[in-house]
């Protein structure tokens, strides 16, 4: 194998997944899939669309979406939604900004707002 140039390295480290128990695997799925409910009314938490976080701080999150059918185009931006984010509690939440990144997923961001 060639040795990389100083441009050609990689500029972040790579982390290993570690154990691939099964239980394992299962508790690193829950970390990165959010929940979301457009439905802010009703009290009890249903959730309609399935995410997957790409980021996430205090303030919010970036959820990556595949675009199942029309419903999806529910989702725009200013609405408020309920969303649970891995093993946080469900709250409620503010589309701020939703990108499509090409037919099929699209990618939006959310404030939290509790």
């Amino acid at each position: 194998m060639d040795e990389l140039h100083a441009g050609e390295r990689r500029r972040f480290f790579r982390y290993s997944m570690g154990s691939t128990m099964q239980k394992d695997l299962e508790v690193r799925t829950v970390e990165v899939v959010a929940h979301i409910d457009i439905n802010v009314v009703d009290e009890n938490f249903e959730p309609e669309f399935i995410a997957m976080v790409v980021e996430q701080s205090h303030q919010g999150c970036g959820l990556v979406l595949v675009r199942y059918n029309q419903d999806y185009e529910k989702i725009v931006k200013d609405m408020e939604v309920v969303v649970r984010v891995g093993r946080l509690h469900p709250m409620k939440a503010r589309v701020r900004w939703r990108k499509n990144l090409d037919e099929d997923l699209f990618k939006i961001g959310l404030e939290f707002l509790e």
